[in-house]
């Protein structure tokens, strides 16, 4: 499993983290979402064998939110000051 962590917007409503995460977990090679209003940040842990960052980053475009990635190719955070969503960069266990 991978897991990385993307900004997603707009994130405002109590609602809209909940309804994102529901529809992502049923798709089927996400194992598991995590939302953050306060950071606008979502945690997607997915089969790479199954899905590519770039099919994440599409699932999520597709229900209106912009979206941008927040690691690197090589883990590390790309968000400005390193900031990310406390070690999403990091390759999940089964």
């Amino acid at each position: 499993m991978r897991r990385l962590c993307f900004h997603v917007s707009p994130l405002l409503f109590e609602h809209s983290p909940v309804g994102l995460r529901r529809q992502l977990e049923h798709h089927p090679g996400i194992r598991d979402v995590l939302t953050d209003v306060g950071t606008s940040t979502a945690t997607v842990t997915f089969d790479p064998d199954r899905l590519a960052r770039e099919d994440v980053e599409h699932l999520i475009s597709e229900r209106g939110y912009e979206c941008r990635c927040l690691d690197t190719a090589d883990g590390a955070p790309a968000a400005p000051g390193g900031a990310h969503c406390g070690g999403a960069n990091a390759d999940a266990t089964p």
